[in-house]
């Protein structure tokens, strides 16, 4: 029995800590890389304690596994301890490293600390005689559990529950935002260049264009950027946001006259004479950057409605050095809420998207695109989202890089907990109706297909997008899946005694 808890305490920290199970290992792993990466966390929200709560637990249970396993051993009980804390903490630690590696959850050394405690909890509860009492009692409860399912397991019943199930969860999954829409953008937000709206993320470097449409464009439209042709856009309904920019301007207005001006934050530049660059584009730092004067509530509102968008920037970093990363571009009004940013962590483009998986702040995962930034080296880089699929240009169209967001894993806790308890719900009646062939084939085409058929064309309805193959494929492997594990488990408690 405890050895079951371990082994599902050890696989729920591994399900739980490394989620979304996105490692693209961008950057060159070091000690000094690690520490960098623990000192960004800020732990601040809600959320947060939420997790210690459910990390405390379930490293709690992985302790009650571990002390059933040593007490084996015949060690004394506080060698135990010892070895328990010492297991459950470089299991912490690890996968700690893993998040700063992946660049997806946050890293914090509260965390270690938390597990550490919980293991302990569990080598604590594990030696009170009360608890091992309880365990005694299990084996009677799971007969009179046996008993009462025996009693209500019947054709009639499991075929309602099934369909009920069903219904329930596909209007509740129907309901839900999806995770690919923008529906949690937040249209109060300022649109920023070259800093944070709390000034504590500055990047150097010049901008030359900057423009937003609420549409993902094709590539052929956006071929005609990367050969220069930046005004045939200029009266397109779908551009939301066009603004260019020349050195010693003291604010700029949008050019399509639908967002408020950018204005200076600190004193606006002037062009030095160890200034090379052309006069094209505006140069930011600490000392000063952009904001607009009022939110882009009408960007904003289009960007929500439509889902999907395409952004046009060229830019140029001053230094490699930059890190937080350095807002580029950001639809943000502090450093933990955001909807958009464009940024620059060392070489790499950091791209923050806020939707309903990636969360408040659009860093579950955030993503990385590596080697874009070279020192004094202008760069004009496109991005388009739609349907999840997120599309980066860098200098030209066949340089491009393509992301699903949010990853698989956010849709394994999507889709898992639809069609797993109908699976289980499938099996039971498979087995009820033993013996009758026809009648099992049916129910397992309908069953087992129809159910991930209607679903996801529910999906594609309510959230105007096509129809998934992906999709249902994952809901077709749930389904089958835990039939196949399920098809020896069902049957010891459908034998009476």
């Amino acid at each position: 029995m405890y050895f079951n808890v371990a082994v599902l305490g050890l696989l729920w920290i591994f399900l739980y800590k490394l989620f979304p199970y996105s490692f693209p290992l961008t950057k060159s792993f070091s000690l000094e890389f690690v520490v960098h990466r623990f000192g960004e966390d800020e732990f601040s929200q809600a959320k947060d304690f939420v997790e210690l709560v459910i990390s405390l637990f379930t490293f709690t249970l992985f302790g009650v596994g571990l002390a059933d396993l040593l007490q084996k051993k015949k060690l004394v009980s506080t060698v135990n301890l010892v070895i328990i804390l010492l297991i459950s903490t470089s299991l912490s630690a690890v996968t700690e490293v893993l998040q700063t590696i992946s660049a997806v959850r946050n890293a914090n050394a509260l965390d270690i600390l938390t597990d550490s405690i919980g293991a302990a909890m569990g080598w604590f509860c594990f030696h009170q005689a009360r608890f091992l009492k309880l365990a005694r009692y299990a084996s009677v409860i799971r007969l009179r559990a046996k008993i009462l399912f025996q009693y209500y397991c019947s054709l009639p019943i499991l075929a309602t529950g099934f369909v009920a199930y069903f219904i329930i969860a596909a209007i509740g999954v129907a309901l839900l935002p999806t995770a690919a829409d923008l529906r949690n953008w937040d249209s109060s937000f300022p649109l920023l260049l070259g800093n944070e709206l709390t000034g504590g993320r500055p990047w150097s470097g010049n901008i030359e264009l900057v423009q937003i449409f609420d549409q993902a464009l094709t590539e052929a439209e956006i071929g005609r950027f990367f050969s220069g042709n930046q005004q045939s856009f200029a009266h397109e309904s779908s551009l939301l946001a066009f603004y260019e920019f020349t050195r010693g301007g003291k604010e700029y207005s949008d050019q399509t006259g639908q967002l408020p001006e950018l204005s200076w934050v600190g004193e606006p530049p002037h062009k030095g004479k160890d200034d090379e660059r052309k006069d094209s584009g505006v140069l930011l730092n600490a000392t000063h950057w952009l904001q607009s004067s009022a939110p882009p509530t009408y960007l904003n509102e289009r960007i929500k409605q439509s889902a999907q968008f395409t952004l046009n920037v060229i830019v140029q970093s001053d230094a490699l050095k930059q890190q937080g990363p350095a807002r580029i571009l950001s639809l943000s009004k502090d450093l933990q809420h955001r909807n958009l940013t464009l940024g620059q962590d060392d070489s790499s483009l950091v791209i923050r998207l806020r939707t309903p998986a990636t969360g408040i702040n659009g860093r579950n995962p955030e993503i990385v695109v590596p080697q874009v930034f070279t020192e004094g080296e202008p760069h004009h880089l496109v991005m388009t989202y739609a349907d999840s699929n997120l599309r980066v240009y860098v200098d030209k169209l066949e340089h491009l890089y393509t992301f699903n967001v949010p990853s698989w894993g956010y849709k394994v806790l999507y889709y898992g907990p639809v069609f797993v308890p109908l699976a289980i719900l499938l099996s039971l009646i498979l087995s009820v109706t033993r013996g009758l062939l026809p009648l099992r084939i049916i129910l397992l085409v309908s069953g087992g297909v129809l159910p991930s058929l209607l679903l996801e064309g529910l999906l594609a309805s309510t959230n105007h997008r096509s129809f998934s193959l992906e999709n249902l494929l994952m809901c077709l492997a749930f389904t089958i899946g835990t039939l196949l594990i399920a098809r020896g488990q069902v049957q010891p408690w459908l034998k009476a005694h």
